[in-house]
């Protein structure tokens, strides 16, 4: 068996996992399809490992490593628009990042390495993350249950839409930033919108808030390291002749240091 001979099988799955997507830890139903290939190709299987993770096994006698390959099972908690054969099917989630793909290929690794474990010089397991998108996620919980246990080295890829299909991308270094999550709430003292001399507009505020942190980069960190500040969510009001009373503000960081 090569990735030709299942490789409609693996594009099968990924669609069906994109059709219906979960997030965070309710994977349930993404975790069992995880599970059920894995079984089938004879792989030895744990299930709800840190609440909803799978973890697969190919023991290879006489082998004194572990190779761990990991993908990332969860969804977005958001609409998908294109209009796809294989289009979410479950209003406000949806797999826009790819961790549908990335399930359905370390399914058909699996699948592929089992078939050829006699070929193989080490152990291999198969980490199966639910809530990657949300901190701090299901990683924690899964190593504090074992599942990095013995393991000797790790792999995981992300699909890039910016490679054609077919290549892969490497680089020297850092590849992907870490994320962390800023919200930031104005307290104003709210009024009616033709007397804005009696209000505290938290409207204004936050607009100058979110063009002052765009200098938190260019002007607060050095030249040699790379960051961004991105301001995602802009919260405030609720009628076009009321100043409201307060605004929030949701946006992301993104450091390699």
């Amino acid at each position: 068996m090569n990735e030709h001979d299942i490789f409609e099988e693996i594009v099968a799955i990924r669609r069906d996992i994109h059709k219906h997507p979960e997030i965070e830890f309710d994977v349930e139903r993404t975790a069992s399809i995880v599970a059920d290939n894995l079984r089938d190709a004879g792989i030895k299987v744990r299930e709800k490992v840190g609440v909803s993770g799978v973890v697969g096994d190919i023991l290879v006698p006489g082998a004194t490593k572990r190779i761990a390959l990991r993908a990332d099972m969860d969804a977005l908690p958001m609409d998908e628009e294109r209009n796809i054969p294989y289009k979410s099917t479950v209003p406000g989630k949806a797999h826009m990042c790819g961790h549908d793909s990335h399930t359905a290929m370390l399914i058909g690794a699996a699948k592929i390495l089992r078939n050829k474990q006699d070929l193989l010089k080490c152990h291999v397991r198969f980490i199966f993350q639910p809530s990657e998108e949300k901190f701090p996620g299901g990683a924690p919980g899964m190593i504090d249950e074992g599942v990095l246990d013995d393991v000797d080295e790790i792999y995981a890829l992300h699909v890039w839409p910016s490679l054609p299909v077919g290549k892969i991308g490497i680089c020297r270094g850092e590849a992907m930033a870490q994320p962390d999550i800023f919200s930031i709430k104005i307290k104003g003292m709210g009024g009616h919108a033709a007397a804005p001399h009696e209000t505290v507009d938290p409207i204004v505020i936050g607009s100058q808030l979110v063009m002052s942190l765009q200098t938190l980069v260019s002007r607060q960190t050095a030249p040699s390291d790379t960051a961004v500040v991105s301001v995602t969510q802009f919260h405030a009001g609720s009628a076009n002749n009321v100043i409201g009373s307060d605004a929030t503000l949701v946006g992301t960081v993104r450091t390699y240091s």
